[in-house]
């Protein structure tokens, strides 16, 4: 028996329910030397048109990750701080009404091993046996990239069987209560996804990833033959 991972996100877009989209993507580090790892990385615009350029930044922070040669952790620092370095250069060259930040919830996941980053406004909480607990960032990565001397770093977490970390949009507080989303994710995955989607699918912009650790006993039936979840909206990989 080992413990594996099931992930499952979803983005709207102005009505439009996908997989992955302008706040949230994810990427495949595949190397004979190490073993897979996916990054999944959910941006939080800042400032009106921290959109385009949030969208942007996550692209460079996988792009960055996918091609560094240092360690996982390593490899995602580097690619938080050279885009920071990035945005801050923008920022440099713009007016002050154009000045943008980017928050950024960033999933490192390999096995039952998750490495989290957050870096400005960034909603993630930890769910594990009954209680539900947020995580923030550290003091030094309160900042959105962009802003500051805004410091990325990284935490390790050892996911057991039935825990469950949820990244999502800030925007999720506002959508719904603590008390009703600790009800929710009391729940499995599989039947707290659907309610998730119809309680943010109104909001003009949305990403959410949850991560689920599980005990693999056989290889029929692994969550993601039951990934299809509220019609398709969310979609699981699971990892080993």
């Amino acid at each position: 028996m080992t413990l594996s991972t099931w992930v499952a996100r979803f983005v709207v877009d102005n009505g439009r329910v996908t997989e992955e989209g302008r706040r949230l993507r994810s990427f495949q580090r595949r190397r004979l030397d190490e073993a897979d790892v996916d990054l999944h990385v959910l941006h939080e615009p800042v400032g009106p048109k921290a959109e385009e350029l949030g969208t942007e930044a996550i692209e460079a922070i996988g792009q960055y990750f996918l091609n560094d040669r240092l360690s996982l952790t390593g490899a995602l620092t580097r690619a938080l701080r050279e885009t920071h370095a990035t945005l801050l250069e923008w920022n440099r060259r713009s007016l002050p009404r154009d000045q943008v930040g980017v928050g950024i919830t960033a999933a490192l996941v390999s096995g039952n091993t998750v490495f989290l980053a957050q870096v400005g406004p960034s909603l993630v909480y930890l769910r594990r046996g009954n209680k539900l607990t947020r995580l923030e960032p550290t003091v030094e990565a309160r900042q959105p990239l962009g802003e500051g001397d805004t410091q990325p770093a990284v935490r390790k977490l050892e996911l057991n069987e039935g825990d469950l970390l949820l990244g999502a949009s800030v925007a999720l507080d506002e959508a719904i209560s603590v008390q009703d989303l600790t009800a929710i994710l009391a729940r499995t995955t599989e039947d707290a996804l659907p309610d998730l989607y119809l309680r943010t699918k109104e909001l003009p912009a949305f990403g959410l990833f949850a991560i689920t650790c599980y005990q693999e006993a056989e290889p029929d039936g692994l969550p993601e033959e039951r990934a299809g979840v509220a019609s398709g909206v969310a979609v699981g990989a699971a990892t080993q």
